[in-house]
């Protein structure tokens, strides 16, 4: 049988959508210690498969399956001593915060699992993961894969980039600096869930962030993520039906954080720690301030395409007090393509991504044989008034 009718028969049997590995698919038939072996018994060294780890065929794993198989193959609704044996051998393998286990088929269901105990024990929806991660395919879990442009627009969730000292996300860092940037990018993910109103009900991580690329992470990352969570405060159901007292919550919550390690919000007002302020100059530049930042936003035509622009963010941040005496590096200029935000490769922050995915659809809109006329705001009827004067002068003076 040639590779091609064997394929037309696995499309036929399980569907087109089911994915193979390699443009020209392998046939693999058994495997046995590292390697795996083709039809025509030429052999591999399998660098991929994770579930056989301790090698394909070990005659100690397949005697102890056999042995199960010819006793008893029920699922553990009932007692039997030897699941119970298994649990408390795998318990002395791990610390003492691991106590009991819930076994599973897969990382899929063991995932699903994990998620239904802390939405159960915390009251929570929101979750927290890596935008270079996989978790799973289940619908629930599967959410959990993809990056920035899922999380952009579920409010469950929300992702953070994986930590890495070899790509770092802010260069000329020390290694315990770059931690913390990072978790601040897990404060910013806190706040997206709790603006949402889910909440945080747990961080999911690979323990070794295997499908990010088993990055080098910056040692106290994990520990100074989870302490970070463990602090969070605020309750957004706290103040469901209350919805003026959340702006004084906010605002007492960051001035309790005044101190050496976080910048000095004592002196603001409440409505400068919570509110965005926004001011339009123009034709075409954006002031967005908050306490911790400002954005310098810019949109312009592009140079030779008229169904393209081109937009400029400048993100000036405020520093804790005992960070400020030392200097940091000016960072280089970015530049990428609209596919990149939407593949969750960059992001310009949660909020502008949110309107760049959906340029394509106003430009495919816009230019529908439907689509007859526009309805703009005084503001942008300015701007486009600008422009037509402008094209209107240089075109009286060529």
């Amino acid at each position: 049988m040639t590779v091609e009718s064997l394929l037309a028969r696995r499309n036929h049997a399980l569907g087109q959508g089911a994915p193979l590995f390699y443009d020209e698919p392998l046939e693999i038939v058994r495997g046995e210690g590292a390697y795996l072996f083709d039809v025509s018994g030429r052999r591999y060294v399998d660098m991929y498969n994770n579930v056989p780890c301790v090698g394909h065929a070990n005659p100690a794993v397949v005697g102890a399956m056999t042995r199960q198989q010819a006793t008893l193959n029920v699922h553990s609704r009932y007692l039997h001593k030897g699941i119970v044996e298994y649990a408390e051998r795998l318990a002395t393998l791990h610390g003492p915060q691991i106590e009991s286990f819930v076994f599973s088929c897969s990382g899929t269901e063991a995932n699903e699992v994990a998620l239904q105990m802390a939405r159960a024990a915390t009251g929570k929806r929101g979750v927290i993961y890596s935008d270079g991660t996989y978790h799973g395919n289940s619908e629930a879990v599967g959410m959990l894969s993809g990056g920035r442009r899922q999380s952009s627009t579920h409010p469950e969730i929300a992702s953070f980039p994986f930590p890495d000292r070899y790509r770092p996300l802010v260069s000329g860092l020390d290694e315990s600096a770059l931690a913390d940037a990072y978790v601040a990018q897990i404060d910013k993910a806190i706040h997206q869930l709790q603006s949402t109103g889910a909440g945080v009900a747990c961080l999911i991580v690979c323990s070794i962030f295997a499908n990010e690329g088993l990055p080098n992470v910056p040692a106290q990352f994990m520990a100074r993520a989870a302490a970070r969570l463990r602090e969070v405060g605020l309750d957004p159901a706290d103040y469901r039906g209350r919805v003026l007292d959340i702006r004084n919550a906010i605002a007492t919550r960051r001035r309790a954080l005044s101190n050496e390690s976080a910048p000095d919000y004592a002196r603001f007002s409440d409505e400068q720690l919570t509110d965005a302020w926004q001011y339009n100059l123009f034709p075409n530049v954006v002031l967005s301030f908050g306490v911790d930042h400002l954005w310098i936003m810019r949109a312009r035509p592009h140079p030779t395409d008229p169904g393209r622009t081109e937009f400029d963010k400048i993100t000036l941040t405020r520093r804790p007090i005992s960070e400020r005496a030392t200097p940091l590096p000016r960072l280089g200029r970015e530049v990428f393509e609209y596919d990149a935000v939407i593949r969750g490769e960059k992001s310009m922050t949660i909020t502008i991504d949110q309107d760049v995915e959906l340029l394509k659809d106003v430009q495919s809109g816009m230019k529908s044989a439907g689509f007859d006329t526009v309805w703009l705001s005084e503001e942008e009827a300015r701007v486009k008034h600008f422009h037509a004067e402008w094209d209107r002068r240089m075109t009286d003076r060529v």
